[in-house]
């Protein structure tokens, strides 16, 4: 059975990481192509399990994900405690 392909800004989505992140790491994973890789490049599936696997076991390595919408709530909260984030 043939596995899609997935996109970088899909897998991030995935993994809740940044696509950047997930770009800085490919190198040191051996995945590389002519071109440079971008959020909207396609990863064969092999080349995503390990990305997966990479991310799975360093989870440190991800900088936490902040949808704007929670962002604006929380500015709110703090912005009636005279607080500012």
């Amino acid at each position: 059975m043939i596995r899609p392909k997935v996109r970088v800004s899909q897998l991030a989505g995935e993994l809740r990481c940044k696509a950047n992140e997930i770009l800085e790491a490919l190198p040191g994973l051996g995945v590389t192509r002519p071109k440079a890789l971008t959020h909207n490049s396609r990863l064969e599936a092999q080349e995503a399990d390990k990305v997966r696997a990479h991310f799975t076991a360093n989870p440190d390595l991800k900088e936490s994900k902040v949808d704007s919408v929670t962002l604006g709530r929380a500015k709110a909260v703090a912005h009636q405690f005279g607080e500012e984030i």
